[in-house]
């Protein structure tokens, strides 16, 4: 094969998927409300996590059900507008680039994220637990390395991480899958220079700010009980961009949420790299 036969293949592999595409996507020009936040910058950047973080968001044209969450997964990432605005880091050094060309992903690997629990009192175990003291003090531990290169320092840590902690099964697998469960995870577990928190108390602060910009919330008006709209999954991975993380996406603070509010028609995208060693 020529190369200009391997060009034109190429080309019309690219046109076919635009072609294809049922949905269509455009940049939204949104400030992510925690980012303007100065208690919740600082803290951020305490973690050594701000530099590292990005959050997209874009309006769709279609009316979008869970069922579709393939076809618009794979649309999204093939979408001009969301290939040329939504930004990963291409090197552990800072430097940011896009995914690569759009029409070229030809497959998406992602994983299920719930968007059922709404309410804090979904951590009270860790209470009960002793990972936190009843004043909200958090326990330390002696550090635990992990194969990953992870390092942990509290209870809490070995809780969320940790398979063989004495505490790990206080979450079931499908509770570890729910977007608050991830937003508490990622926030305590921080970037490679984290300066953990004595207190809960920032954290849960953090959390609920994270929930409340991410999701969008209403009550039934059935029931009156509250609901959550978005529906969510994780990208773990695509074939035809380039890799969404510059190292390991086994790393546990590795993540890319892509988290739709079907109302307004809303697309968002939570985004960290690990940059550590």
């Amino acid at each position: 094969m020529t190369n200009a036969t391997a060009d034109n293949q190429e080309h019309l592999a690219t046109v076919t998927a635009r072609k294809n595409a049922r949905y269509k996507f455009d940049v939204v020009d949104y400030n992510f409300p925690p980012f303007s936040n100065r208690d919740t910058l600082e803290l951020l950047n305490k973690w050594s996590m701000r530099d590292s973080m990005g959050v997209y968001r874009f309006k769709f044209d279609q009316k979008f059900t869970a069922p579709d969450m393939g076809q618009f997964v794979e649309d999204f990432l093939n979408d001009e507008n969301v290939i040329h605005h939504f930004k990963i880091l291409c090197n552990t050094q800072g430097s940011w680039t896009t995914l690569g060309q759009a029409g070229k992903c030809t497959k998406v690997t992602t994983s299920p994220v719930n968007c059922e629990a709404t309410s804090m009192a979904f951590f009270d175990r860790l209470y009960e637990c002793g990972a936190i003291r009843k004043n909200g003090h958090m326990c330390g531990c002696f550090p635990e390395y992990l194969d990953n290169g992870f390092t942990i320092n509290q209870e809490v840590g070995k809780v969320i991480l940790m398979e063989d902690s004495d505490h790990y099964d206080m979450f079931s697998s499908e509770e570890r899958q729910e977007l608050l469960f991830r937003i508490f995870q990622h926030l305590t577990l921080g970037g490679p220079l984290n300066q953990y928190e004595d207190e809960v108390g920032p954290y849960f602060d953090t959390v609920k700010a994270f929930y409340k910009s991410l999701v969008s919330v209403g009550k039934d008006p059935k029931s009156g009980d509250i609901k959550v709209n978005s529906m969510a999954c994780k990208l773990e991975k695509t074939e035809g961009l380039l890799d969404f993380f510059p190292q390991s996406i086994d790393h546990p603070q590795n993540f890319c949420y892509l988290i739709i509010n079907p109302i307004r028609r809303e697309a968002t995208i939570w985004y960290y790299a690990w940059c550590g060693n």
